[in-house]
């Protein structure tokens, strides 16, 4: 009789597949990360449309940033040419890092994003325009790879940047004894981005190779 009731199963307890892959369980699990998706998507499209328009100045300008100016980014040493790649993309993981830590933080992520998009944006079109054919190729080969590495981490990144800091806000305006496991959570976060700076920090090694000599394939 006991090996009886052992064996029957557990009601409530079953989970159909359908329900596990629904969309509405993928939206709900995902839908931070979209929604900044979205945003460096819209910036991406606007730094598209700046390009087309931008004149060499203001693409100059934007060199320490982002890739606007050919010439002086293969005239670079290897150390140099991932000192710049790190440099520039270290600059959105230090500003993602701090506003995951401001209970306001949330609201300027999406904005940052859309910014990192604009960049890239702007490189890929200024190449492509440029360039043609050699410029389209030169970007799928040369900057695509590791400019895909660390948007993406920069994506993920500000996803878990916008989780902390909604807690912050959360445990500072409604819950005063939050204050302690918060510490707990700071930690898990600061360890997370530790993370997604060596993922950047990978980015920019493949930055490096490529840029150092795969683009004398194209130039």
């Amino acid at each position: 009789m006991k090996g009886v009731v052992l064996s029957l199963p557990a009601r409530g307890r079953r989970r159909s597949v359908k329900q596990d892959f629904s969309l509405d369980v993928f939206l709900k699990r995902n839908l931070t990360t979209i929604l900044f998706t979205l945003a460096f998507t819209a910036g991406f499209v606007w730094g598209a449309m700046v390009s087309l328009k931008a004149d060499e100045e203001f693409l100059g300008k934007m060199d320490f940033l982002f890739t606007t100016n050919l010439d002086s980014r293969l005239s670079m040493g290897v150390l140099s040419s991932f000192a710049a790649h790190f440099a520039s993309n270290f600059i959105f993981f230090a500003a993602c890092a701090l506003c995951g830590l401001s209970p306001w933080g949330v609201g300027a992520l999406p904005f940052i994003l859309a910014f990192k998009g604009f960049g890239t944006g702007l490189s890929a079109v200024y190449l492509i325009s440029t360039y043609g054919l050699k410029g389209i190729g030169f970007y799928i080969v040369v900057v695509l790879p590791g400019a895909f590495i660390c948007s993406m981490a920069l994506i993920f990144m500000c996803s878990e940047c916008g989780r902390t800091s909604v807690k912050l806000a959360r445990w500072i305006f409604f819950d005063s004894e939050g204050a302690k496991p918060f510490l707990l959570v700071a930690k898990k976060y600061l360890a997370g981005c530790v993370r997604f700076l060596f993922i950047m920090a990978l980015g920019a090694v493949c930055d490096m190779f490529l840029w150092s000599f795969v683009s004398k394939l194209f130039f």
